[in-house]
Parts: structure tokens; C-alpha cells; sequence
């Protein structure tokens, strides 16, 4: 297994955009299991955190090859996600 990962976090949602986040966390969630199945990724992680008085409260490790993770950050895909997540 590679050691180079992408580290992926959030934060809540956006007040009164609760479902539209749980919508697009499952499709992110979709969209990695496909890159695992192609071998585009070797697997990742999803991270819940509990309160800690900080701003994170979760993540993704997304583990690959680093010549694979940086095809994949410039993939229209990744962008496109990366832009509904912002």
C-alpha cells in the first residue's frame, strides 16, 4: 500500500443546507468507492470526529501512489466535487 495520502476535512454544514451536504457526502462517498473499484485509489478513510472544541469534525484519508493522487486532484471529477464541498 502507498504511504501518501489526501487529507480531506470539514466543518458543518451551512445552516439550511443540511440535506444537500448529507447528499453530497454520499456521493463523494460513492465516487471513492468507484476510484478504489478501478484501482485509481487503494482505499480510504472516513473520519467522525466528536466535539473537541475545534472546528473539524471529520475527514477523509484518501490513500494512493502519489503519481495516482496527483492525476486525481486534476481530474474535473475531483474539481467539481472539491467546488460543491466549498
Amino acid at each position: 500500500m502507498g504511504s501518501n495520502v489526501v487529507f480531506f476535512g470539514w466543518n458543518r454544514p451551512v445552516p439550511s443546507r443540511e440535506r444537500m451536504s448529507a447528499q453530497h457526502f454520499e456521493e463523494f462517498v460513492n465516487y471513492l468507492g468507484g476510484l478504489q473499484r478501478k484501482g485509481t485509489i487503494q482505499a480510504f478513510d472516513i473520519v467522525l470526529l466528536d466535539s473537541h472544541g475545534g472546528d473539524l469534525n471529520g475527514f477523509f484519508l484518501i490513500k494512493a501512489e502519489s503519481a495516482k493522487l496527483d492525476a486525481l486532484l486534476s481530474t474535473a471529477e475531483w474539481v467539481t466535487h472539491m467546488t460543491r464541498a466549498a
